[in-house]
């Protein structure tokens, strides 16, 4: 009997046992059924918050382009109302209460603006006319049918009834590629200014040439823009540099990307503060080897004094300099009627300097230059400053009236 129980314990034990691993991989099933459902859920959750964006973002673009639309359509409209030129299309009435030198205005700004719209459409391509002297291919000449008159910059011919028009179309091909054979053989443009100074004015072959000339016009305009924006001063053009400017970007040729704002304000200045190194370096070599004290100071004023005549000066006028005063000293020592005087707004600024050395206007003076720079320094509230000054600077820029070294 004991025997029979103990095995039937055990078999109680391994079907609780069997019944329990049973549970547990039901449960882990179901586990991973949920996992699975939510992550499939998340998936369709993402689609759709796509699908809804990318909705949302068409009926937005369609709205905007409908908003402009509708604008556009408003303005024509208040146009026409105010000018009285409704057409069929159109069905708008002229508004009674308008003027007749607004409405007059209004008719001669919409003819304005069709004609220019109408010349535009007429005249060729920008590109197409700086192309055209790139041709080097003959030209192909083909029959147009009677219509709209083709764009082409090659020569028309119409026969008597005017039923076909036979026109040369050229071939416009891509501008010439530049290698480094060029720079060898590219002409220097210091070189090519002075001789076009030398030669003076000379007649071009092409000089009458209408296409040369209306690029001439747009490219002289476009400039004349840019100096008006930038505000630069009119006197720029007198420059030296300015002529070799222009022929480097002529031999470059077209599409030279322009510069931009770093390269201007960083590695260009460096290679210009070189080359002004370059220049001077021969000077300095020179004032090196000659001495700056009283007495050459004295004897460059004195042979100046007698290459002008003794009687004709009366006085010297030099800065404030140690050695410059001394030199005045020994110059009133043998000149009896000769007088020297130091510059009185070099004394002031000296003045100047020493009266904001002291400690308690010292701070107030480096506050102001801290405020100066920072507004200064920041565009929106430098105009908020204009705007509330009446368009007057914390500093007024002046032409200083220090005098050269020495002056007679």
């Amino acid at each position: 009997m004991k025997g029979k129980k103990t095995e039937e314990k055990k078999r109680r034990e391994k079907r609780k046992k069997r019944e329990t691993a049973r549970q547990k991989r039901n449960e882990k099933k179901k586990k991973k059924k949920k996992k699975k459902k939510k992550e499939r859920q998340k998936r369709n959750e993402k689609k759709k918050k796509k699908r809804k964006d990318r909705n949302e973002t068409k009926k937005k673009n369609e709205r905007e382009k409908w908003q402009k639309k509708k604008k556009k359509r408003k303005e024509e409209n208040l146009r026409t109302n105010i000018a009285g030129t409704s057409s069929l299309r159109r069905n708008i009435t002229a508004c009674p209460k308008c003027p007749a030198e607004v409405r007059e205005e209004i008719r001669e700004y919409m003819t304005k603006k069709k004609k220019e719209k109408e010349e535009m459409n007429m005249l060729p391509h920008f590109d197409e006319l700086a192309n055209a002297y790139e041709e080097d291919e003959e030209d192909d000449v083909e029959v147009i049918e009677r219509g709209k008159r083709p764009l082409a910059h090659g020569s028309e011919v119409s026969s008597a009834r005017g039923s076909t028009t036979i026109s040369t179309v050229s071939k416009t091909k891509k501008p010439k590629q530049k290698g480094p054979i060029d720079v060898f053989f590219t002409p220097n443009p210091d070189v090519v200014v002075q001789n076009r100074k030398a030669q003076g004015k000379q007649t071009r072959i092409d000089a009458n040439d209408p296409y040369r000339k209306e690029l001439r016009e747009q490219a002289c305009i476009r400039f004349a823009r840019w100096m008006y924006d930038a505000g630069i001063p009119f006197n720029a053009v007198n420059c030296d540099s300015f002529g070799l400017m222009i022929e480097a970007i002529g031999q470059y040729g077209p599409s030279m990307k322009p510069r931009s704002y770093h390269e201007v304000r960083v590695p260009l200045l460096k290679k210009e503060i070189e080359h002004t190194n370059n220049l001077m370096k021969g000077h300095r070599d020179d004032w090196v080897n000659y001495s700056k004290d009283a007495e050459k100071m004295f004897q460059l004023i004195e042979k100046f004094v007698e290459r002008i005549g003794e009687a004709n000066v009366v006085q010297i006028v030099t800065d404030s300099a140690a050695a410059n005063v001394l030199a005045g000293k020994f110059l009133e020592a043998k000149f009896a009627h000769l007088y020297w005087t130091p510059c009185a707004a070099h004394c002031l600024d000296l003045m100047l300097e020493d009266i904001f050395k002291i400690p308690s206007l010292k701070r107030a003076f480096e506050r102001a230059i801290v405020v100066h720079g920072f507004i200064y320094n920041r565009p929106t509230l430098l105009n908020m400053m204009r705007r509330f000054t009446q368009m007057k600077e914390l500093i007024k820029p002046a032409k200083p009236d220090l005098q050269p070294p020495f002056s007679l």
